[in-house]
């Protein structure tokens, strides 16, 4: 499947998404629900910003209009006169949303964001209208994928598994958690244009807490240590990684018993990840520490823990992140991280058995 067909595909989930809870306006503002919907990319900035019509699409006739400056990676489900540049006057803004057609006599309008400024501006350009939350809306249409979609996650994956390899033999004491890092980046690199869908994380552990911090640092890796390595990078926007422990010089039996204890709670833990469980299924006789979160294009419902999610029910075609990790005394952390697609019967382990 092109490119362009899975942008047309997840395009008639949208709109029949936006449909089913009787939308007449979808205003989105997410980055990540923007890229779905319309294939534009849009610019990463770090930090916050305010939440602004970013893709509007008019339920009823199909029409979207995209705040692009640009039109590589726009569908071409969206004319060249439906792009509207960035502006930072307010009368200009409120001029090219309310030219859309329908938006004054619109009923009910669907947001996956909003701020006080925004409401505001909604309701002088569409007093009648209900402005009520959507961003159900994209989870919903978003949750199982589509082939072309589990493509792009295997295809993020074996990079993925590239950019291990290469941390794997960067590994020595005396290195520099940094230096392994960015190992991993530049192998990642030689597969095309590709990102990293989060910070890559190589971290020397030692804490009982599940949540390591993410990223790394200049300290110095120690002969002896057990470091976190986990990595994922973006194709098509689709979040494709894994995550593992690697001991550096360090061996002998209990280490090994140990690490085939944390294999066996993983399998365990996937094992519960079936079309039709809950996540309170999920949960029952997981290991002490674990996660169970959607993935997609980005960070996906459901999120699962010991905690919360407990009511979600899981569907065939679902991709899941699949975290497991157990504290060793004289050791540090050991986790293994894994992404699993969701089926009618075994679910299938996405990442390989490195």
């Amino acid at each position: 499947m092109s490119s362009d067909d899975l942008i047309r595909d997840r395009f008639a989930r949208t709109r029949a998404a936006a449909r089913a809870i009787d939308l007449d306006i979808l205003i989105l503002g997410r980055r990540d629900d923007v890229r779905y919907l319309t294939g534009s990319e849009q610019l990463w900035t770090a930090g916050t910003r305010p939440f602004g019509a970013v893709a509007t699409l008019v339920v009823g006739s199909g029409d979207l209009y995209v705040l692009s400056t640009w039109e590589e990676g726009v569908s071409e489900l969206v004319p060249f006169e439906n792009l509207h540049g960035i502006s930072w006057n307010a009368a200009t803004v409120a001029g090219r949303l309310g030219a859309v057609p329908g938006l004054a006599q619109a009923r009910r309008i669907g947001v996956d964001g909003l701020s006080p400024g925004f409401g505001q501006l909604l309701a002088m350009l569409a007093p009648d209208a209900e402005v009520v939350a959507a961003d159900h809306c994209l989870d919903g249409a978003r949750r199982v994928k589509l082939p072309a979609e589990v493509a792009a996650i295997r295809h993020g994956i074996g990079v993925a598994q590239v950019a291990m390899e290469a941390a794997r033999l960067a590994l020595s004491g005396g290195v520099s958690e940094n230096h392994v890092a960015g190992t991993a980046v530049a192998a990642a690199s030689r597969h095309g244009r590709l990102q990293p869908a989060d910070v890559p994380t190589v971290r020397a552990t030692s804490s009982r807490e599940f949540e390591q911090p993410k990223g790394s640092t200049d300290t110095a890796i120690h002969a002896g240590s057990l470091v976190r390595i986990d990595l994922s990078f973006l194709v098509e926007g689709y979040e494709g990684g894994l995550g593992r422990t690697v001991a550096v010089d360090l061996a002998g039996p209990t280490l090994n018993s140990e690490r085939d204890r944390l294999d066996e709670a993983q399998c365990t833990l996937v094992a519960r990840c079936r079309a039709g469980a809950t996540g309170a299924e999920v949960a029952a006789g997981a290991p002490e520490h674990w996660l169970v979160r959607g993935s997609g294009m980005g960070f996906e419902l459901p999120v699962i823990d010991a905690r919360t999610g407990h009511e979600a029910l899981l569907e065939a075609g679902m991709v899941l992140s699949v975290e497991s990790a157990i504290f060793l005394e004289s050791f540090g952390t050991l986790s293994r991280r894994d992404m699993v697609l969701v089926g009618d019967g075994e679910p299938e382990v996405l990442t390989p058995p490195l």
